[in-house]
C-alpha cells in the first residue's frame, strides 16, 4: 500500500484540513460580501441596477462553467496542484478586483474569482480522502455531534 502524505505528517493533515476549510469558507463569504457591499459599489462606481447584477452574476456563472471541468482538470494534472493553482488564481485576482476603478474592470475580476471559485470547491473536497485515508481517520476529523453514520 503507497504511503500518504497523512501517514508522514500526522500534524500536517490536520493543517491541511484547516486550509482547505477556510478556503471554503472564503468562497462562500466572498457572495455574502458582495450583497453587503452593493449600495457602495453603486454610488463609488456609478454602476446601474443591470451593472451591479452583473458584478453579482458575473461570478456565479463563470463559476458554474468552470465547476466540472476543474474537477476534470484535477484529475488529469493531480488534485494538489490544481487546488494550488484555483486558490493562487482567486487570492490573485481578489487582490486585483480590491484596486480596480471602474464596473467593467470589476465585472471581468470577478468572472476570474468565480473560476477560481470553481476550482476550489471540487477540488478541496477530493483532496480529503488522501489526507484522511480510511473509515477511522475520516471519522476522528468529524466533530462527535455531526459523525454520520452511527457507529462512526
Amino acid at each position: 500500500m503507497p504511503e500518504t502524505t497523512s501517514d508522514r505528517h500526522p500534524r500536517s493533515r490536520w493543517w491541511a484540513l484547516a486550509a482547505l476549510s477556510l478556503s471554503l469558507l472564503v468562497v462562500g463569504l466572498d457572495t455574502y460580501v458582495l450583497n453587503t457591499a452593493l449600495p457602495t459599489l453603486s454610488v463609488k462606481l456609478g454602476a446601474s441596477t443591470s451593472q451591479l447584477q452583473w458584478i453579482t452574476d458575473a461570478y456565479t456563472l463563470a463559476m458554474a462553467g468552470v465547476l466540472l471541468p476543474a474537477g476534470q482538470l484535477g484529475d488529469r494534472l493531480g488534485r494538489r496542484a490544481t487546488l494550488l493553482a484555483g486558490l493562487a488564481l482567486f487570492g490573485i485576482a481578489s487582490v486585483i478586483t480590491s484596486q480596480v476603478h471602474t464596473v467593467d474592470e470589476l465585472i471581468g475580476m470577478r468572472a476570474v474569482m468565480g473560476a477560481g471559485a470553481a476550482v476550489i470547491l471540487p477540488l478541496s473536497i477530493s483532496v480529503l480522502p488522501g489526507l484522511f485515508p480510511g473509515p477511522a481517520a475520516r471519522c476522528s476529523a468529524c466533530p462527535p455531534a455531526r459523525r454520520w453514520p452511527a457507529g462512526c
